[in-house]
Order: structure tokens, then sequence, then C-alpha cells
């Protein structure tokens, strides 16, 4: 997969090299403090995911934003370049792919698994059974929506470090495709966990964190690129978010014996191949990426 991203090639003058070598610097303060506090983020999902039953991942997820504002406290960087704009002529087209991406990637993805028989449409009564299954669904897709906002501290604090910090600095500081690199970096942080077995669990960990990182390639793809093209983190936020509460909640619990299926769930093998289709259709010709500020 490549980004459709092109960034030329300039002459270097004394103020890029300066703005490059402190980009790298930048980078460097951000992995040293991203590895310890994922490691206090990687312990307490561990000890605390059978007692604390709501957002044990919470601290883990928080990591690379804490990491990020620490570097820039620290660089005394500022924050104008998370951007937290929330004006903007394509910022509703933004929000409708961000909450319209999980709904048509799980319904192109589960749908299939269900017509050829890799799956079980059978939505659970959450809160209450309705019938008929459909309406079932539908409520728990909305259900899914509402709580959304139980999932977005987590996603803010994921979001304004990968794309708030870590794709940024990795533009400024020349390194070769920074899309694909820093959403590698992004799914590779959750391997841990799986491997571990408290997340996106499945029949296989091996072929639980192939999905994975195929499915973060792509969706971190879309998610660059809603950051660079919109100047704004805040669709990746509510893309992150609504990804996460609408496979995980509506479709995932639509599907009989999920957790055992390697075909669905956030690391199943259709959603992250709809995932790679789907960032192959909306993949951009911007060139250079604008990092447009709020």
């Amino acid at each position: 997969m490549t980004t459709g991203i092109s960034i030329p090639q300039v002459e270097p003058t004394a103020d890029s090299l300066i703005q490059v070598r402190r980009a790298r610097q930048g980078l460097l303060i951000f992995a040293g403090l991203l590895i310890p506090l994922s490691l206090f983020g990687y312990w307490f999902y561990l000890s605390m995911g059978d007692n604390l039953p709501i957002l044990p991942s919470l601290p883990l997820a928080l990591a690379p934003g804490l990491a990020s504002v620490i570097t820039r406290l620290l660089r005394h960087e500022g924050f104008a370049d998370v951007s937290f704009r929330w004006h903007g002529d394509r910022m509703k087209s933004a929000f409708l792919l961000a909450f319209g991406l999980p709904l048509v990637v799980g319904a192109v993805a589960y749908g299939f698994a269900y017509l050829i028989g890799l799956a079980r449409f059978v939505p659970a009564a959450i809160p209450f059974a309705v019938n008929p299954p459909l309406a079932q669904f539908g409520l728990n897709l909305i259900l899914s929506a509402v709580l959304m906002i139980l999932i977005l501290p987590g996603a803010a604090g994921e979001e304004i470090g990968w794309r708030g910090y870590l794709l940024p600095r990795m533009i400024q500081a020349r390194i070769p495709e920074p899309v694909i690199i820093s959403s590698l970096i992004w799914g590779a942080w959750h391997l841990p966990v799986v491997f571990a077995g408290v997340y996106a669990e499945g029949p296989s960990r091996i072929m639980t964190a192939i999905g994975l990182m195929v499915g973060t390639l792509a969706f971190g793809s879309i998610l660059a690129w809603l950051r660079l093209a919109i100047g704004s983190i805040w669709p990746c936020i509510f893309a992150h978010a609504a990804w996460n509460a609408l496979i995980n909640g509506g479709f995932t619990l639509a599907t009989q014996n999920a957790s055992q299926n390697m075909w669905i769930g956030e690391t199943g093998m259709l959603v992250a191949v709809t995932l790679v289709v789907a960032a192959l259709i909306l993949k951009p010709s911007w060139s250079p990426p604008r990092m447009t500020n709020g």
C-alpha cells in the first residue's frame, strides 16, 4: 500500500536542517516517555482487567497522549500543531467519514461473513430483547453509538499522541513514508496485550496479530490522511471512538461466538481486508502533506 502522499525533495537550508534535527530529538524524547508509560499501561491492563471491567485499558490508551504532552512541555513546543480546530468547510465531510466508515466496513465484512456461513447473525438482547432480529441489531448500534462517550477519552489519548504528535514530527523529521510507519507503530503498540490474550481475543493469537497489523495499517492511514487534509485532530478522535464502539459493540454483539471467530471483530481477516479496500478507495493524492494547524 502506498500513501498517495509525496514529499517534495528540496535543497536543505540551515533552518530546515535545524527543524529536522529538532523534530528527531522530539521523536526520541517522545519514545523515551512512551515506553515506561506504556509499560505501566500494559501492567495495569493485565493486572486489573478482571477486577475492573470498565475501561481497564484507559491508562494504556492515555500513554501516547501523555507522552506527547510531556514532550511538548519539556521542549517548549506549544500545542498549536495538535490542531484542535473545529471549523473548516471540510469538517462535515470528515465527521461523516468518521462515523460512516465503521458502519460501511462492518456491514460489508460482517454481512459477507453471515451470507457465506463464516459467522451467524444472532443479535444479543442488550439491554432488552426486541423483535425482529434486525430491530435488535439497530437498537444495539444506537446504544453503542451513545456509549461511545465512554470511549472518547481513550481515543483522544491515542490520537493526540499518534496523529497529533508522532505523525507531524515524522514528517518534519523527513522520515520516509511517515503515514505507513506511524500506522505500523500504532499497530505494534497493541501487540503485547494481544499476545497476552487480553485484547482482541480469537482462536489464534498469531492470526489476531496479523489481522490487527493489517487493519491498523489501513485504518491508521485513513486517520493520518484525515489529520493532514482537515488540519484537525477531532475527526481522528471521533473516527477512532466510533470504530471501537460500533465494530466491537453493535456488529460484534450481533454475532454468535464472536470471540472465537477469526473472520470478524476488529482484528478479523474480513474486517482487515475490507479496511484495506476502503483505504485504497479513499487514498488521496495530496502533495505535499499539509501541516494545517488550529
